[in-house]
Parts: C-alpha cells; sequence; structure tokens
C-alpha cells in the first residue's frame, strides 16, 4: 500500500481538503504523511517575471511556512498520524516532484483549486503539472462542488 504520501499544502483551506484523503490512506496502510509547502526563492517571488523578494520577508514567509505546517502537524499527530514536515524552496510543481522522487513517496494526495481559463493560463496548474510528471500515483482531491 501507501507508505509514505505527500500532502503539498499552501495555506489554504482548498489544499487542506487533502489531508482527509491522505489521513484515511495513511490509517488503512499505516503509512506515514509528509507534509509540504513549497516557499519561493530568495531571489524570486514564482511568477513569470523574477522579482526580488527582501531577505526580511522572505525570513518571515519562511517562519509563517513553518509555523502553518506546525499546526497542521499538531492536528494530524493528535489523530495518532505519522507525520513528517518539508519546506523545500523553488517553483511548487518541480520542488513537488523532486521531493516526492527523492524521498520514495508512493502516492501524492494534492489538491486541485479548480482555476480554469484565463486564471489557469497566468498561474498554471501545480496539480496538473504534478500529475502529468510524477513517478508515482497522484490523487487529486477537487475543489467542493457548488450548491446548486
Amino acid at each position: 500500500m501507501f507508505r509514505k504520501i505527500l500532502v503539498p499544502l499552501d495555506g489554504s483551506t482548498a489544499a487542506e481538503r487533502a489531508l482527509t484523503y491522505a489521513i484515511d490512506l495513511a490509517d488503512r496502510s499505516q503509512g506515514e504523511i509528509v507534509l509540504t509547502r513549497v516557499q519561493a526563492s530568495p531571489g524570486a517571488v514564482g511568477f513569470a517575471v523574477d522579482l526580488p523578494i527582501p531577505q526580511q520577508a522572505y525570513a518571515a514567509e519562511h517562519r509563517h511556512c513553518q509555523a502553518y505546517l506546525e499546526d497542521v502537524r499538531a492536528r494530524l499527530l493528535s489523530k495518532g498520524q505519522t507525520v513528517r514536515l518539508e519546506t523545500p524552496e523553488g517553483d511548487p510543481s518541480s520542488a513537488i516532484l523532486e521531493m516526492a522522487e527523492k524521498d520514495g513517496c508512493d502516492l501524492i494526495v494534492i489538491s486541485s483549486h479548480g482555476r480554469t481559463g484565463v486564471g489557469r493560463f497566468f498561474l498554471g496548474s501545480v496539480a496538473e503539472k504534478v500529475t502529468r510528471h510524477a513517478h508515482c500515483p497522484v490523487l487529486i482531491a477537487r475543489r467542493e462542488a457548488s450548491p446548486r
């Protein structure tokens, strides 16, 4: 089964939907959940045009990422999960793919924000890029359907 499950988070409620699936799969296979939040490199914000990030802002964002992941980790530990944290730098999709392969992850559970059209064109889709290039299976937690 899935011994090591990678769950990329971006701090949004939408991204945390992936945790429900990861917890269930980890419970069934007694696997480890690896939480990650990719941080933009100090020299760029991760858009098509590289813009410098002041060192203080970068350090503050790093602390924020760590605190967020620690909070999620505490919630999962209270449910009896085995959890590890990673905070790589760089382009999100590339960092997720590299980490999954390097760590020997058996599954990536990622949420889709459901962007379409212009938003997807400019921002891209991390979930789509990860799905296309991952060495292991990828489970995409779709955004909740809007009420009709």
